[in-house]
C-alpha cells in the first residue's frame, strides 16, 4: 500500500485481496514466526536503521532459516544485510 514503492495509492482492500491470491497459490507455505527478535540472525540487528525495518528484519530471517526467499518491493530491504553477504540471494527485489 506504500504509494513511495509501489508508484501508485493501493486501497487496503485491494492489497488484502492480492495477498488472499497469493497465499492460495499453490506453492505458497506458511512459516510460523518460531523464532524471538532476540535470535535472529546476528548480523541483522546491526544493520536496522528505524522501527520500520523490524517487521522486514523478522522476515528476512524467517526466510533464511527456511531456505526460502522474501519477495519484496523495497530495495531498502537488501541494507540489513552486507552487500558481500551470500544470504542477499535470500531477497528477491519485485519491480515496482
Amino acid at each position: 500500500m506504500q504509494p513511495a514503492v509501489v508508484k501508485t495509492a493501493i486501497s487496503f482492500g485491494d492489497a488484502l485481496k492480492a495477498l488472499t491470491t497469493s497465499v492460495s497459490a499453490p506453492e505458497h507455505e506458511f512459516w510460523p514466526l518460531e523464532s524471538s527478535f532476540q535470535e535472529i540472525d546476528e548480523g541483522i540487528p546491526s544493520r536496522i536503521g528505524g522501527h520500520h525495518q523490524i517487521a522486514d528484519a523478522l522476515l528476512l530471517d524467517l526466510a533464511k532459516r527456511h531456505s526460502g526467499r522474501l519477495a519484496n518491493f523495497d530495495r531498502r530491504i537488501a541494507t540489513l544485510l552486507p552487500a558481500t553477504s551470500v544470504s542477499q540471494s535470500v531477497i528477491e527485489l519485485i519491480p515496482a
